[in-house]
């Protein structure tokens, strides 16, 4: 086959091979400031697809050139070689989907290891809210959220009648994959972590 083939597999091997690297990545990784890096990838995305779009142009033009040297081989060549330039389509939709998720989706924990059943559990951005129930005595429940980054995060719940609201973090790229984990004591005393963590860092501790 001539250059116009060759030029066709290279511009769906380029973007398909960077996709499945950025996947088997992210699926790898679970450090935060490493996913954070390549998302900074994402932008092959933009440039994968009209690579493709070009690919197909000279895939067609050269499968007119071979059809007149009567070429061996021929439509299965020509079909291998489409092949690899539309499976980047759903590829690239569906990183964009796992890149998402990446983002906006972490869990939140909510361990009471006081006497007292801790009710209406909430977290609110401006935007977003999703309860939680309630939490028995020396249980723990645990969901996941999407928020939007860069947006304060609160808490709310009511013990003994009373309701308590406060910011539990300000949602960013270090969150991306991590727990936040709500704890009250036994004392009463609200702490506030971020799991995993290279060390015991505690965003919020107050009492109540």
């Amino acid at each position: 086959m001539n250059k116009l083939y060759r030029t066709a597999l290279v511009c769906g091997l380029i973007p398909l091979c960077i996709s499945i690297s950025l996947i088997l990545a992210c699926l790898l990784v679970k450090n935060s400031l490493l996913l954070i890096l390549i998302l900074t990838c994402l932008p092959h995305l933009y440039f994968g697809l009209p690579l493709c779009f070009i690919g197909g142009i000279c895939l067609t033009i050269s499968y007119k050139k071979a059809r007149k040297r009567n070429i061996e081989n021929l439509p299965k060549k020509t079909l291998q070689a489409l092949f690899v330039l539309i499976i980047n389509i759903p590829i690239s939709i569906g990183i964009s989907i796992l890149f998402s998720s990446l983002v906006y989706t972490s869990t939140a924990v909510f361990e009471n290891q006081s006497d007292i059943v801790i009710k209406d559990i909430c977290l609110s951005s401006p935007k977003q809210s999703y309860k939680f129930g309630d939490v028995s005595p020396n249980k723990t429940v645990e969901k996941k959220y999407r928020f939007h980054t860069s947006m304060a995060v609160k808490y709310s719940f009511t013990r003994n009648g009373i309701k308590y609201e406060d910011r539990m973090f300000i949602f960013d790229a270090f969150y991306i994959g991590k727990k936040v984990k709500l704890t009250i004591t036994k004392s009463g005393e609200i702490i506030i972590k971020r799991i995993p963590q290279t060390l015991d860092l505690i965003i919020n501790k107050q009492n109540i």
